[in-house]
């Protein structure tokens, strides 16, 4: 067992027990063995705490997506990953939250053991770039941000209501979690901004 999991453990014990969104990421990062605080620093990044606890799959979907940290087809295909670590179809996950949080959790812990991940949230960095699934440079961004929400903590809207928390982590180091600026802006209100990787679709410039 490692010492995020003790900590985790702890937590738990001496709290209220958090809402139905903290328990989700809760229970998948304790199975899968990642750091919870990390995954949840994931899926604020996304915007996966707010996604329904059930959702009606939409078959002309571009950009299907599912869990927490919202596994998609990207670079790595980590939507395809986490239904084959579940032994679910994409659409089951896509269709229950839950489920797609605990198949993210697997696929952070095994993208974890293949770039190296250690004790330290830092050295998690390969592991969440690799699970951006954007193109080089966007990925060290992303992976910024995740760095800058862990380090600072706080408190962040959620599904229904729900609020939250990430304990702040001032031992990320600020040359780690370089600010990175904030995604596109969509263009009509209410819709969710996915940064996808440009490979064989964008023109230069």
């Amino acid at each position: 067992m490692r010492w995020w999991t003790l900590l985790l453990v702890c937590a738990c014990a001496g709290s209220q027990g958090g809402g139905p969104v903290a328990r989700s990421i809760e229970s998948a990062a304790s199975e899968a063995d990642v750091p919870p605080d990390l995954m949840t620093a994931i899926a604020v990044e996304e915007g996966g705490v707010k996604l329904p606890a059930l959702r009606l799959i939409d078959a002309d979907d571009n950009v299907p997506v599912a869990g927490a940290l919202e596994l998609r087809h990207g670079r790595i295909n980590t939507l395809a990953l986490g239904a084959q670590l579940v032994g679910a179809t994409e659409d089951q996950l896509r269709g229950d939250t839950d489920l797609g949080t605990r198949a993210g959790a697997l696929v952070l812990a095994k993208l974890g053991r293949e770039h190296g991940a250690g004790v330290g949230l830092e050295s998690w960095r390969g592991a969440i770039e690799a699970l951006s699934g954007m193109d080089d440079d966007m990925a060290r961004a992303y992976a910024d941000r995740v760095f800058e929400i862990l380090r600072v903590g706080g408190a962040y809207p959620a599904r229904g209501g729900e609020v939250i928390r990430i304990a702040p982590h001032p031992e990320i180091a600020v040359a780690v979690a370089r600010i990175a600026p904030p995604p596109v802006t969509p263009d009509f209100p209410g819709a969710i901004w996915f940064t996808t990787s440009c490979t064989n679709k964008c023109d230069v410039g």
